[in-house]
């Protein structure tokens, strides 16, 4: 039956498509991750994807062309990505049956200790769906005509406030509808750690989603500041403190590991450019440098006692050898499966990298990181697409590792903004022109 929230949502959204304001639709689904706009029984269908649905619907509806026919960069690695994705989730569990999987609704300690046999199931359809309708809106979102690019800020903006919200009421007691945005009945939400500590999960299921999409609302803001001016700059930097302080909040260690591999690749990258390639360094350049900070920190004594004492009791806990087991023994599912994969939906480790081999195999993996590389390289050359390349750095710097969720609609959004970038700026291919016969005129000579 149809949620509250999804109710609400559903007018906003017909009134947006009523305007033609389709990507706002996507942002407004993408705001809410973990929310259902239908739910039957356990299962339920996310709001984002609801909307991707509505999209597709309306756009057969409307009168939108396709515009010109062009190259476009990427485009091949996604769809064969999507082609391989659906032929090894249609065979592979059939063709493997029996072998060693974890399962994804059983949770990884339990899946841990009592592995399921590999065999199809209703996951098997849902990620498919969920994996097709980001493609799809992947190329939506590449092909929209005038797309602004601060597009990703509306669903950044959404789950940062509505976090920093949720973090008010348990904070000071301002009213908060917990209830309204948790209501999918099939989520787990963690609010605890094993040791009873309470912690802060904003309007996601657990820390770490929390913290993930914080780090890439913080780096995406952050980047966009400089390029802003006036009240646009003053509510980025508003936005990148409340990303801050939610992922502070979370208290994920996996926050403190996103952070220190993304500002080492944001650091050396720009150290390189400096030293080898004589780039010259402009106060732009520093406008992550309040996420550099727990880096710097730790040459500090106190700091480093803090964080080997952070470090070292997150090995030593039962859900660090979880995360890390899990992550070996997608390993095994790689080989059992002879590295095509067991399927999408068919196991779930506890990061991406791992989630990618053990379920669409080496061809799987390898298109998709392609894809992303292609999208990544092409737009870096343009300027105003630097924060969505930094923002997806960022969310893939976190992925790898504590997030393996494909279906994450921050992957489609960001891809999609880049790929706007990259192929609005594609030239249209000339097709040479013929002249009917009776343009030419005869010469001089023959007449």
């Amino acid at each position: 039956m149809p949620t509250l929230l999804g109710i609400s949502f559903m007018v906003v959204a017909l009134f947006l498509t009523m305007q033609g304001r389709y990507s706002w639709v996507l942002s407004l689904g993408a705001a809410v991750p973990i929310g259902v706009v239908l739910s039957v029984g356990n299962n339920g269908v996310p709001v984002f994807y609801f909307f991707a649905i509505w999209v597709i619907i309306a756009l057969l509806f409307s009168k939108r062309g396709s515009g010109e026919p062009r190259k476009l960069p990427g485009k091949a690695f996604l769809l064969a990505f999507a082609a391989w994705s659906v032929f090894v989730t249609a065979f592979s569990p059939g063709m493997f049956a029996g072998i060693p999987v974890l399962a994804p609704f059983g949770g990884i300690d339990s899946q841990l200790a009592n592995p399921s046999a590999l065999t199809y199931t209703a996951s098997n359809i849902a990620q498919v769906a969920y994996m097709i309708l980001g493609v799809g809106v992947l190329f939506y979102l590449g092909r929209a005509r005038g797309l602004s690019r601060m597009f990703p800020a509306g669903a950044l903006a959404g789950l940062t406030l509505l976090s920093s919200a949720r973090l008010a009421s348990i904070r000071f007691g301002t009213p908060f509808p917990n209830h309204f945005f948790d209501n999918s009945t099939g989520v787990s939400y963690v609010e605890g750690a094993a040791d009873g500590t309470r912690r802060f999960r904003g309007i996601f299921a657990e820390p770490s989603e929390l913290a993930m999409a914080s780090l890439v609302a913080a780096v995406f803001f952050l980047a966009s500041a400089p390029n802003l001016t006036g009240k646009a700059k003053f509510a980025a930097l508003c936005l990148a403190g409340l990303a801050t302080i939610n992922m502070i909040e979370s208290t994920a260690t996996s926050a403190l590991a996103s952070v220190v591999v993304f500002t080492a690749i944001f650091s050396g990258y720009h150290c390189v450019r400096f030293i080898f390639l004589g780039g010259k360094v402009k106060y732009r350049t520093f406008v992550l440098v309040p996420l550099a900070l727990p880096v710097v920190a730790i040459f500090t004594p106190s700091a480093i006692a803090s964080v080997i004492d952070t470090v070292t009791g997150k090995t030593e806990t039962a859900s660090y050898s979880a995360r890390t087991g899990s992550d070996v023994f997608s390993a095994g599912v790689f080989m059992d499966t002879w590295g095509l994969g067991a399927g999408l939906g068919s196991n779930r480790p506890a990061s991406f990298l791992p989630m990618l081999l053990s379920t669409v195999g080496i061809v799987g993996a390898v298109l998709f990181i392609t894809a992303c590389v292609v999208l990544l390289r092409r737009s870096w050359a343009i300027h105003e697409a630097r924060p969505a390349v930094w923002a997806l750095v960022a969310l893939m710097s976190a992925k790898c590792i504590a997030s393996p969720n494909l279906s994450d609609p921050l992957i489609w959004l960001l891809l999609g903004v880049l790929a706007n970038f990259v192929w609005s700026q594609t030239p249209v291919p000339q097709q040479p022109k013929i002249l009917p016969p009776h343009s030419v005129r005869p010469s001089h000579s023959q007449s």
